[in-house]
């Protein structure tokens, strides 16, 4: 099982995230980790789901790095982009 160290979109925390998964609230797109301990985390929200999936496939490109820090709603696309260029999907 593949363990990733997860900075949350507000800085405040950095949790170690085993599994990951997209729920909608309040109009919003959360993409949220469960921890070691089964804990259910928030890490960041999104406008659209499509930005929520691409963070999901930044994660997934962070995972042999062990770190990733959730982007802000705006840097979504940039920050996809530059990955997406560097990891070659």
């Amino acid at each position: 099982m593949n363990v990733l160290f997860i900075r949350s979109q507000n800085k405040e925390s950095i949790r170690q995230a085993c599994e990951f998964r997209i729920n909608s609230h309040d109009n919003m797109f959360v993409v949220s980790a469960i921890t070691a301990r089964g804990n259910v985390e928030n890490l960041g929200s999104y406008t659209t789901y499509e930005k929520a999936m691409k963070v999901m496939d930044m994660i997934q490109w962070h995972l042999d790095e062990g770190v990733f820090e959730m982007p802000a709603d705006d840097d979504v696309e940039e920050l996809y982009n530059s990955c997406e260029a560097l990891f070659n999907y």
